[in-house]
């Protein structure tokens, strides 16, 4: 077992850059990621933009930064690109933040280079994920919940035993905002008052990532009305990763403990309307003994368990 990096203090370091050109633009223009990283939760942050421009980069440093700030990670200093526009210069020093520009061809002193990397990879795998027929059209929408996840993975510098998304969010509560792997494909509930009269109960659309707002809610991308909408109800249809579910096993498992636990009350001072005679009595222990010694080391076979009861 690997020993916890151990804690650093705040160094209230902080840098940004772009990523290359995405090979399909967005339905909403976008064609770039704007990726910056905090040193001190170890966190990384992304931002589609539509383009390298100064007010594009700008618009995305100061989202993320001012959610830093609103979280209690100021930055004191901040590392990014030499080609910086007096623009963001000027955001960044009116927001009392020292930056330091990058040696010209050295992109090795950013360390936001090996944050665009790690959050590629990532990103990637996920688009791996997505069904056949997910548009890639769609790709910006997905960027939420990669951040999500890939933070969730990262432990934070200055709190070793805090990932980098629970330091500056608190515990992500996986029973009140599920996940689903990105890009499924779903059918989503129409609500009664929502559609017409003898109209379907479901529509496909496409799982783009949680509704943090909502409670036990997911957000779908509307392919009829290329619109964003929200439901609780729905069914996925995943074809590359099977959904969790319970096995033959574990069901198996789960009633055997319930059926022990029932057993090993069968008395008739706990059921004065059963009559119980001693060979009722010594049978039903000896099953409640056969199911509790099997789920205890975790092993259940069914055709063992009927033999041994005959």
């Amino acid at each position: 077992m690997c020993a916890l990096i151990p804690a650093i203090n705040s160094t209230g370091r902080t840098f940004s850059d772009q990523t290359g050109k995405f090979p399909i633009t967005s339905y909403k223009g976008n064609n770039y990621v704007f990726i910056l990283y905090d040193y001190d939760s170890n966190s990384i942050h992304s931002r589609a933009i539509p383009d390298r421009s100064s007010k594009s980069i700008l618009s995305a440093f100061t989202n993320v930064v001012d959610l830093l700030i609103s979280k209690g990670f100021h930055p004191k200093i901040h590392l990014l690109d030499n080609e910086a526009s007096k623009e963001l210069k000027k955001a960044i020093v009116d927001r009392k933040i020292n930056f330091q520009l990058a040696p010209p061809h050295i992109h090795r002193q950013n360390s936001a280079e090996r944050a665009i990397r790690t959050f590629k990879n990532h990103f990637v795998a996920g688009l791996a994920t997505c069904d056949p027929k997910f548009p890639l059209q769609c790709w910006d929408l997905l960027l939420p919940q990669a951040e999500i996840t890939l933070n969730l993975l990262r432990a934070s510098n200055i709190n070793p035993k805090l990932s980098a998304y629970a330091i500056l969010h608190g515990q992500f509560d996986y029973n009140k905002t599920p996940l689903a792997p990105p890009g499924t494909k779903a059918q989503i509930h129409v609500k009664a008052e929502k559609r017409e009269s003898w109209g379907t109960h479901s529509i496909d659309a496409w799982y783009i990532g949680p509704a943090l707002e909502h409670y036990r809610c997911y957000q779908f991308f509307n392919p009829k009305t290329n619109k964003i909408i929200i439901r609780d109800t729905v069914t996925f249809h995943p074809t590359r990763i099977r959904m969790p579910i319970a096995d033959v096993a574990e069901k198996i498992l789960h009633t055997a403990k319930e059926l022990t636990t029932t057993l090993q009350q069968a008395t008739p001072e706990n059921s004065p309307f059963l009559e119980f005679g001693n060979e009722k009595l010594n049978a039903l222990k000896k099953l409640a003994h056969i199911f509790e010694s099997s789920f205890k080391t975790n092993t259940i076979n069914p055709i063992s368990i009927i033999s041994t009861i005959s």
